[in-house]
């Protein structure tokens, strides 16, 4: 098992606890509430970061 592969994971577990809590980072918290194209695009961005990372380590 490679290391990127277990970053991998963790980013995946990082962007739905992001999706379920309503808030991610970029270099500050983005809410979805308050900033929802903001929010959205930083999570479609981590969401990509994570599954390359995952699917690239295969």
């Amino acid at each position: 098992m490679n290391i990127w592969f277990l970053i991998g994971i963790a980013l995946i577990i990082w962007v739905i606890y992001d999706l379920i809590a309503g808030v991610t980072w970029t270099y500050r918290e983005v809410y979805r509430k308050y900033e929802p194209v903001q929010y959205w695009l930083v999570t479609i961005i981590w969401a990509i970061i994570a599954f390359a990372t995952t699917f690239y380590s295969l």
